[in-house]
């Protein structure tokens, strides 16, 4: 194996890991998320479960957070929060950094 090749594979470990991270942490992030929504949702018991369910869900099949941003302002909506997208963006960027942080420690 040349060098070249050895920084090669190198360079793809280094990329297929970052991916990987980068996935377990927008999942924490959105079971963070499914938390807090269901909070100010006022939901209780199963409910909150099966909530969190549907955001991490929502956020596998969808890479995008505005999928998650309008599912969320929608509930939000028809239960009578009142809480804006900006709002919302804010606690996203603030979990995301929390679930950041967290899967850091455990490495």
């Amino acid at each position: 194996m040349t060098t070249f090749d050895k920084r090669e594979e190198a360079y793809e470990n280094k990329f297929s890991h970052e991916k990987e991270l980068e996935f377990k942490i927008r999942a924490r992030r959105n079971k963070l998320l499914g938390h807090w929504v269901a909070e100010k949702l006022g939901l209780r018991g199963e409910n909150i479960e099966e909530y969190v369910k549907a955001i991490v869900d929502t956020g596998v099949h969808n890479s995008d957070d505005d999928t998650i941003k309008d599912k969320i302002l929608n509930d939000f909506i028809s239960n009578n929060v009142k809480i804006n997208k900006n709002e919302i963006q804010k606690e996203i960027n603030r979990l995301h950094d929390l679930a950041s942080d967290q899967l850091k420690n455990i490495k």
